[in-house]
């Protein structure tokens, strides 16, 4: 829903102003204090990009907030809880893990002056290819939930493609070579945006969804034309 999607991509866009930009400046300054060049003029400028994050996360939230949306009317006869509103928190909750915190964990965010220009393709290959074969594990587990009864057997299977996914894929190639305490405080700001980005749009669609369809809060979901 495009209202939970912008409510979504405000939150994060308010968060990331108040808490990570103070750390990008410090990483900013940190790298260009270490150049040993001349100083070249940047091509966009602080301003512009922490206005472009704003409208950046604003029209993250719209893409994903109706990418959200569309999956749920298609699958919310498949998710397991009964009432509209929880169906909506477990599709969240899944969409945070299989795209959100798991892709996180193996490649985290970095601040600016950590990675090498030339490893930028490879980086953003081994991110996107682990980011794919995620969604690919948790589409499997859902299909395979349809047909198999013991469900400790699709969690254990999952669980064992999970880990294997996490050890096989190559590492981040670039050192870092940021004090580990600024590099280590990004990563949080930028794992705690994640989290507070799913929250927002799980809870706010679900309460919204379930505000405009209040004739089947207490049973099985049926969707009017969107």
């Amino acid at each position: 829903m495009v209202v939970a999607g912008l409510l979504a991509g405000a939150v994060l866009a308010l968060f990331h102003t108040v808490l990570t930009e103070p750390v990008i400046d410090q990483a900013i300054a940190l790298e260009e204090a270490s150049e040993t060049h001349g100083e070249a003029a940047p091509v966009v400028t602080r301003p512009m990009q922490k206005a472009g994050l704003v409208v950046g996360s604003l029209l993250y939230g719209l893409f994903v907030g109706v990418i959200f949306g569309g999956v749920f009317y298609l699958i919310q006869t498949a998710l397991p809880p009964r009432r509209v509103f929880h169906k909506a928190v477990v599709l969240a909750v899944v969409a945070y893990w299989l795209i959100g915190l798991f892709p996180f964990l193996k490649y985290p965010a970095n601040p600016p002056g950590v990675g090498q220009p030339e490893t930028i393709e490879y980086r953003q290959a081994l991110f996107l290819g682990f980011l794919l074969l995620s969604m690919v594990g948790g589409l499997v587990a859902a299909n395979a939930a349809r047909y198999i009864e013991q469900r400790w057997l699709i969690a254990a299977g999952y669980a064992a493609f999970a880990v294997g996914l996490y050890l096989a894929m190559p590492p981040n190639p670039d050192p870092i070579e940021m004090p580990i305490s600024l590099v280590a405080t990004f990563r949080a700001f930028s794992a705690a945006g994640l989290t507070l980005f799913w929250l927002v749009l799980g809870l706010s669609f679900g309460l919204l969804v379930e505000r405009l369809e209040p004739d089947h809060r207490a049973r099985g979901f049926q969707p009017r034309a969107a």
